[in-house]
């Protein structure tokens, strides 16, 4: 467990969100190349981080079963943290 020294202010905490919603942009951006990289019959219309950036999950539409085993390795190779895919 984290040891916590001090109470974020309001400005750090705006700044945390702020950085979050900018970083799930990026990763929705990254995915979505990667899909069209691959070919994936696949949409990815949403990311996001959980507040400790431990997982990342992905939502996503698709028609039929998709294998997505090796976009999640890319993705992994790229962000350090889990991926999920919903």
């Amino acid at each position: 467990i984290k040891r916590i020294f001090r109470a974020a202010d309001q400005r750090e905490v705006a700044d945390l969100l702020n950085n979050k919603v900018v970083d799930e942009k990026n990763a929705l951006n990254m995915c979505q190349s990667k899909v069209q990289q691959r070919k994936l019959a696949m949409r990815v219309y949403d990311a996001e981080f959980q507040f400790d950036r431990r997982k990342l999950t992905f939502y996503f539409t698709a028609d039929h079963r998709i294998n997505f085993n090796e976009l999640v390795r890319d993705l992994f190779k790229h962000f350090k943290t889990r991926i999920w895919m919903c």
